[in-house]
């Protein structure tokens, strides 16, 4: 009956028998195949591949195909991607600050065409006061 704890059997982390028999059958296979190949390779397939790329004494056309093949392993590929043209945002302007950058804009624009009419003027000869805004000296010096 169960005491609230662990008491018997099979221990966390060991192999059951099952499992044991196979990693031996797989450690036996390798000490045969290692064996009958002599002086071996140790590690696996993409050390091979890495340290046939990095043997600066091989011909640089096997280095480069052992880089190419590698190079998967390595570095991903990046994925194409689609895109819509379309943002999904809830972020909205509210009227009031819509209102004051057209304010701003404006005034800017505003102050530009003042200072362009200034300019005309003291081309002209004339003072910034004598101008009033809409009059044909002030068209005329806009270039209207």
């Amino acid at each position: 009956m169960a005491r609230g704890f662990k008491s018997g059997g099979r221990h966390k982390g060991v192999p059951n028998k099952r499992t044991a028999q196979s990693l031996a059958a797989q450690a036996e296979a390798a000490a045969k195949i290692a064996a009958a190949l002599g002086d071996a390779f140790e590690g696996n397939a993409y050390e091979l591949l890495v340290a046939t790329y990095k043997d600066k004494a091989l011909p640089l056309d096997v280095r480069l195909d052992a880089a190419r093949t590698a190079l998967p392993f390595e570095m991903p590929k990046l994925q194409a991607i689609e895109h819509s043209g379309k943002i999904d945002s809830d972020v909205t302007i509210s009227d009031e600050i819509r209102a004051r950058v057209i304010d701003d804009l404006m005034d800017e624009i505003d102050g530009k065409s003042r200072n362009l009419v200034g300019q005309r003027a003291a081309a002209n000869g004339l003072d910034d006061d004598e101008i009033e805004p809409g009059t044909a000296v002030a068209r005329r010096s806009l270039g209207h």
